[in-house]
């Protein structure tokens, strides 16, 4: 079962949170058969089972801030690369981990990916990293584990409402004035120096 905790400051849904909804839908995965790592979870006995979680450290690749003057809001985006660690598993006797690991990288590169990562301003990477088997003993049985990397591109963003200065008083001092001070009122639409 997926818990998420989604941020209301970013547009876009969490991207480990994408992957596991390819991943269940292009699989047929029920919501018992898929979780992020560092959740608490139980290996079901028979079928494939499939654990998400992010690996490292992830990489800032750009950073944008701007302003809408119409709206007055301003927009910050940060594109960060990430790198996902999926794991398939299943306890022998069944070998789904085995038989269906390379679903994995099919379910990401078919057309429901294409569609979820436009949704949500993601890119996963064309080729995914080796399978590593790292099948092992799992208290009485023998627990088939497959893990394979996956990179993915994110654009963070979130936008706030931000003053704009329309007007503002400047103080203006020349010699023919004799040290006078002179409040003026700009515009910002049009330019100071035309006309007379």
């Amino acid at each position: 079962m997926i818990t998420t905790y989604n941020t209301p400051t970013t547009t876009a849904i969490e991207p480990i949170t994408v992957l596991a909804q390819i991943i269940q839908s292009e699989m047929g995965l029920s919501s018992e058969q898929i979780a992020f790592a560092y959740q608490k979870f139980n290996i079901p006995p028979d079928g494939l089972f499939i654990v998400l979680g992010y690996l490292g450290p992830s990489q800032s690749v750009a950073s944008q801030t701007y302003f809408d003057p119409i709206l007055e809001t301003e927009t910050q985006g940060l594109l960060m690369r990430h790198m996902v660690k999926i794991e398939a598993m299943s306890m022998a006797p069944d070998n789904s981990a085995r038989i269906r690991k390379e679903e994995i990288s099919l379910a990401l590169r078919s057309q429901f990916s294409q569609q979820l990562q436009e949704q949500n301003q993601i890119g996963i990477a064309w080729l995914q990293g080796d399978y590593i088997d790292a099948t092992s003993f799992e208290e009485t049985a023998m627990l088939n584990r497959y893990i394979i990397t996956a990179a993915v591109h994110a654009l963070h963003q979130k936008t706030k409402p931000s003053s704009y200065f329309s007007s503002f008083p400047i103080a203006l001092t020349d010699a023919s004035q004799d040290g006078r001070n002179t409040t003026v009122q700009i515009d910002p639409t049009k330019s100071p120096f035309t006309g007379a």
